[in-house]
């Protein structure tokens, strides 16, 4: 069979790429388009990586994968751990393949830490917490890397005082990418070839509001100056993949993102709101923990994150009890029935009896609170403009379905057009319902700034190769569609657990006359070890990579 290349752009979108195609910037997406067979990529509910990532990686729904957000509760406590590749149920296709016999190279897909033991290459993405981790496997292959390109970059976000030098970071960051790119390529001989790029996403995240006039606060000079950033990204990576097209010759090409990206107007501090409607309550905390966040404040605020890096080293695992402290004790468990985490979208817990220390709510009344506080948030308008800010509400048996159910949110919200973000955090009580998404923290340090850009649903996807439509847009894609699309493209079976299903609409009749795909046994052999993968300081470390992209707080 042909060799397949899966290029990855996270949070890649056509609402750019196609008026930029059509005024002749973008030649390898156009050639792409020309060749081959391309369409929107529907993403996961909600659309944020680890359940995006986990659902590519298995061809599977969250409710089978157990990955919904950031993070995750940890059973039976209301605190929250980090989500890591290792926590994923079932089979990665790269493991699928390797035991089919191909030889794979996995390069910086998030969702893989830590590193399986393929045939081939596999390095972990963001999800790792550092260049000590032993994020590599083969674990040899890193003092190679170092050795032909300098130190490894795996700090997969950048940090600044300016949006000059946010820019600068996210540049030098995919300069580095695209020459560890073409040295995997050409270093040795293999079947399936991914690797992830994620600096459209932070792009988008942090330079949308130079582009959009619905941000009046922005300075003219300044959207002159950071207006083009967005799109010359795209162009940037449109170069290395028209020179990868050149390179990769007759091999068959993958092109897809795990999102799409568009504005965010507002943050919405829904547990604010939920206090509100009477479903939440804050305590008081008591003055030690007044102190606590004085003191937290004043060293964000003064500190600069080189000097923050500094003390984290220093004193690991410090910064984390810390924030944990905060965090948990904002609320007063015995009055609270309902709680509200999530990034970029609002996952709602019910602190029920049974499954929280502290749960208020029978199993009796779980159904009818359901039901008004869908009802409630479907009323909840943007008091500025009088619209509803609430598109639509989900139950989570509505949009999963497996064997890890009882761990996702009891309801998931959706904003109207993804206008808005929530940002759940300590300190929700002293704030505003709604408020500008340029200012979602109260750090002053500019990298630290919820920006203007948010995820959206619809990402990108495209095949050019053997037995593909040339010229054809497809309809009706999913991210879960992906991974058994590339095995049937290696000609491997399908495992029948899977939820996606070879994108049968891209490739010519004849070609799947001959070839029709196969079904394999299922794949699920479940999550690896559960323990906690990471030290107190990789923790912190992990914290830090996650703030910086903007995904907590």
């Amino acid at each position: 069979m042909k060799r397949v290349c899966a290029i990855g752009l996270d949070a890649a979108t056509f609402d750019i790429i196609g008026p930029m195609v059509a005024q002749g910037r973008l030649p390898g997406f156009r050639r792409l388009m020309g060749e081959g067979a391309w369409g929107e990529l529907r993403s996961t509910i909600h659309p944020l990586s680890p359940p995006a990532w986990s659902s590519f990686i298995t061809g599977k729904n969250p409710g089978k994968h157990g990955i919904y957000d950031f993070v995750v509760h940890k059973p039976g406590s209301y605190e929250l751990l980090y989500t890591y590749g290792g926590l994923r149920r079932g089979d990665s296709m790269w493991r699928l393949l390797s035991a089919a016999g191909k030889k794979v190279v996995v390069v910086n897909v998030p969702m893989t830490y830590p590193p399986e033991e393929v045939n081939g290459v596999l390095i972990s993405g963001f999800d790792a917490p550092g260049v000590n981790s032993g994020f590599v496997y083969p674990p040899q292959l890193l003092a190679e890397i170092e050795r032909e390109l300098g130190p490894y970059q795996l700090r997969d976000y950048p940090q600044g005082e300016s949006p000059a030098t946010f820019l600068d970071q996210i540049q030098r960051l995919f300069d580095f990418q695209a020459r560890l790119t073409r040295y995997l390529l050409r270093r040795g001989e293999w079947d399936f070839f991914i690797i992830v790029f994620t600096l459209l996403d932070h792009v988008q995240h942090a330079y949308w509001q130079y582009t959009d006039p619905r941000f009046t606060d922005i300075p003219e000079g300044d959207r002159k100056r950071f207006g083009q950033a967005i799109e010359d990204m795209y162009e940037r990576v449109d170069g290395l993949l028209g020179e990868m097209l050149d390179e990769l010759g007759d091999a068959n090409i993958a092109v897809f993102s795990d999102h799409g990206a568009g504005p965010c107007l507002k943050a919405v501090f829904v547990n604010k709101w939920l206090e509100q409607r009477g479903y939440l309550a804050y305590g008081n905390g008591g003055g030690g923990l007044s102190l606590l966040k004085a003191a937290h404040f004043r060293i964000k605020n003064l500190v600069p994150w080189w000097g923050l890096e500094l003390l984290k080293r220093a004193l690991p695992g410090l910064r984390q009890k810390v924030k944990s402290k905060l965090v948990f004790s904002e609320f007063d468990w015995s009055r609270t029935k309902v709680f509200a985490f999530g990034r970029e979208s609002t996952n709602l817990f019910v602190n029920l009896a049974g499954k929280f220390p502290q749960g208020v709510v029978a199993e009796a009344d779980y159904e009818p609170l359901l039901e008004r506080l869908t009802a409630d948030l479907l009323a909840l308008k943007d008091p500025e403009t009088g619209e509803k800010a609430v598109a639509r509400v989900y139950r989570r048996d509505e949009v999963y379905q497996g064997e890890c159910l009882d761990s996702a949110p009891d309801l998931l919200v959706e904003w109207r057009d993804h206008l808005y973000t929530s940002w759940p955090g300590y300190d929700d009580q002293h704030r505003e319902i709604f408020e500008s998404s340029l200012k979602h923290s109260d750090y002053s340090d500019w990298s630290q700034l919820q920006k203007g850009g948010n995820h959206r649903p619809n990402g990108i996807g495209l095949l050019k190769g053997e037995g593909v439509r040339r010229g054809c847009e497809i309809r009706g894609s999913r991210i879960i569609d992906m991974a058994p699309t590339l095995l049937y493209w290696l000609d491997v079976p399908v495992p029948e657990d899977m939820d996606g299903r070879v994108l049968e609409a891209a490739f010519e009749p004849a070609y799947l006359k001959g070839r029709p795909p196969r079904q394999g046994a299922a794949s699920d052999s479940g999550a690896r070890e559960r323990r906690d993968i990471y030290t107190e300081e990789q923790s912190a470390a992990i914290t830090e990579r996650l703030r910086g992209l903007g995904y907590i707080d």
